[in-house]
Parts: structure tokens; sequence; C-alpha cells
């Protein structure tokens, strides 16, 4: 559903999906350098406040259950997982992940079609 720029004055917004493309993006650039974006998508971009980012997230849940970020994995094919998998301990990159993000984390497995998530467990001798 689209509403009206208005309604995002009257609540809280953690996100928005940008339809930019990696040509585009200097319009998030030039006009809003304030925010925070990551793209996931060659069409689309994450917009998230500057504090922002899925490593806020894990970290919050981490902190919530007393573990480690070393102690932690975690699995991302998008440029928008890469502080993720960066702020965890062991950051697997999915086989659909774009070069970037496979140069970045420690292991690269399979699609979720080829079970790519059990694979890494079981590389790591978890399951």
């Amino acid at each position: 559903e689209v509403k009206p720029l208005s309604y995002s004055k009257q609540c809280t917004l953690y996100q928005v999906v940008s339809f930019l493309t990696q040509a585009e993006e200097h319009i998030l650039a030039n006009h809003a350098p304030h925010i925070k974006y990551t793209r996931w998508h060659p069409d689309f971009l994450d917009v998230i406040p500057p504090v922002g980012g899925k490593d806020k997230g894990v970290e919050a849940i981490l902190k919530q259950f007393h573990i480690q970020p070393e102690e932690a994995m975690a699995f991302g094919d998008g440029e928008n997982d890469s502080s993720m998998l960066s702020y965890v301990g062991l950051g697997v990159a999915m086989g659909t992940a774009s070069d970037t993000v496979k140069q970045q984390a420690d292991y690269v497995t399979g699609t979720v079609d080829e079970d790519g998530v059990v694979t890494a467990l079981r590389h790591f001798g978890l399951i």
C-alpha cells in the first residue's frame, strides 16, 4: 500500500525501499546525505537511519541472549547483509551472493535451493 509522504511524519520508520538503480544512487547521495542506504538488488536500495543496519539488529538480539558476536554466525546474500556478516564471528555468503559479499564473507556456501545453510552448518560441525 502506498501512503502519502505526510504519513511518515506520524510514525517511526525503520526502513524504506527505494527503487533506484546503481546509476541513480547519486540522487540519494546528493539530496539526502544524512541517510544510509544499502543495496540488495540491482534495482532496489534499503534506506535506513544513519545508525541503523542489520549489524545493529543482530547486536540487539545477541545482547538479549548474552551471546558474544564472535560466537555468532550469520548468513546473507545481498550487500545490505555486509554489516551483519562483518559483525559476527562467522559471516557466511549464500551461493547467490554478489562477488562483493562473497569476498567479504568468511565462508561461501551453496544457494538456498542447494541447502546452503545446512551445508554450512555441517561444514562447521554444528549439525
